[in-house]
């Protein structure tokens, strides 16, 4: 009877392990280690080539960026897949993009960024063809850590609806919140190296690339209201944000100010959504908002779009740390200026887009010796202030701008209330999605 006993054990046993072990059928590979059938090439007649069950893309001098496209296009899914750039240059993986000539003659659409500089921006999340960051790992050290130069490393994308996450090496990247694009094509990049013949032929290489088309709940990483989030959903917050007590400015809680509902064109598809916005140009005068419940420290967000020659500024107050955080100590200013107004060669201007008013200029200091990123003036752009007490920092399109102590001298009259206000003194401002929160 034990060998009966054992016997039985031991077939159960294999049979949970052999069951365990069945792949998971959902998964459909996306490469198949010999062709580049269900591929083709975008914006370019450079050739991507296999090897060694690897797709294997090289720097050309002269061509423009480049990119490997799925056939098919994809709306809600998991992207795994390995990807090697020890030899290449800054790259990525484009998903949810779309051709569109508007912007650029490739593709335009989110991108896991692949940034093997000392900047370390991979995982992030480029918008190719606008040329705007949507979520860089700026503060994640995990993430900007998680790359492996010299190796291969392991990257999976996560789209669900509005919610987009991106992984390196299992740590967690992005975590966007964005609605301009749901669905399209899927890609790999070879950046652009212009006429610099000393970096052409440099390798990337990708391999072991599957997808999951319209998965469960349950095969989506449990959400995470700690980890980093960024929201562009215009007119609600994200769930993200209501756990961790953001609340949406507007006409039901502002007061003081002309708010209108109006349509805004989806720059992409160009279809269209009714938003709340709030104008401001040279003929209001100074024009104030009051936020809730305000404290000593606090951030607050815009986005925001300007007429060519725009030029102005908001004033928001530095509360003191009093128990009931109301005294104010001194007013500062996030300068409102059309970057693109001015020649950087031959201008000497010194308060541009996200100064300190009279007091520091705005650079970039995010991307170290990088020149202060500059975006048309009729594109949508995000500031952000950021208020802890009397440390102060403004932030321009993801970019962090000026960093100081805001009440270190007496530059500053007192506000005489907890307002912010907006004072335009050339052509006009634009806001919407306004989001603020006390620390």
């Amino acid at each position: 009877m034990k060998w009966m006993f054992a016997f039985f054990v031991s077939f159960i046993l294999y049979g949970c392990a052999d069951f365990q072990s069945q792949p998971d059928t959902r998964w459909q590979t996306l490469f198949d280690g010999e062709s580049l059938d269900g591929w083709h090439i975008v914006n370019g007649d450079v050739p991507f080539t296999v090897e060694n069950g690897e797709i294997i893309g090289k720097t050309a001098a002269g061509i423009p960026t480049r990119y490997l496209a799925t056939n098919k296009q994809y709306t809600d899914f998991i992207l795994e897949l390995e990807m090697n750039n020890s030899e290449g240059e800054n790259s990525g993986i484009q998903f949810r993009s779309v051709k569109a000539p508007q912007f650029r003659a490739g593709l335009t659409g989110y991108q896991l960024e692949v940034d093997p500089s000392a900047r370390a921006w991979t995982g992030g999340i480029f918008f190719e063809g606008m040329g705007e960051w949507r979520h860089a790992p700026i503060g994640n050290e995990k993430c900007k850590r998680a790359w492996n130069k010299t190796a291969w490393n392991s990257l999976r994308i996560e789209a669900k609806g509005a919610l987009m996450r991106t992984f390196v090496n299992d740590v967690s990247c992005a975590y966007l919140y964005d609605e301009t694009l749901d669905s399209g094509y899927i890609a790999l990049q070879i950046h652009s190296i212009g006429a610099m013949p000393g970096r052409a032929e440099a390798p990337t290489r990708w391999r072991n690339i599957r997808i999951i088309e319209n998965p469960t709940d349950d095969d989506y990483t449990e959400s995470d209201n700690n980890l980093q989030s960024l929201s562009y959903l215009p007119n609600q917050l994200s769930p993200h944000e209501e756990a961790n007590g953001w609340t949406l400015l507007g006409p039901h809680n502002i007061g003081e100010m002309d708010w209108a509902r109006t349509k805004v064109a989806n720059p992409v598809t160009n279809t269209v959504a009714e938003v709340d916005i709030l104008k401001v140009d040279a003929s209001h005068g100074d024009r104030q908002m009051f936020l809730p419940h305000i404290k000593a420290k606090y951030e607050l967000i815009a986005d925001v779009q300007m007429l060519p020659g725009t030029k102005g500024v908001l004033n928001y107050p530095i509360m003191s740390k009093t128990n009931d955080d109301r005294k104010i100590e001194c007013l500062s200013s996030f300068a409102i200026f059309d970057d693109t107004s001015i020649d950087y060669k031959k201008s000497k201007a010194k308060y541009l887009m996200g100064s300190v008013t009279g007091k520091l200029t705005a650079k970039n200091l995010s991307e170290g010796n990088r020149r202060k990123r500059v975006l048309a003036p009729q594109r949508w752009q995000r500031i952000k202030i950021v208020v802890d007490g009397q440390h102060v920092e403004h932030w321009f399109n993801a970019v962090k701008v000026a960093d100081y102590m805001a009440c270190n001298t007496q530059e500053s009259p007192p506000l005489g209330s907890d307002a912010v206000k907006i004072n335009i003194d050339a052509a006009a401002l634009t806001l919407r999605n306004m989001r603020y929160r006390a620390l």
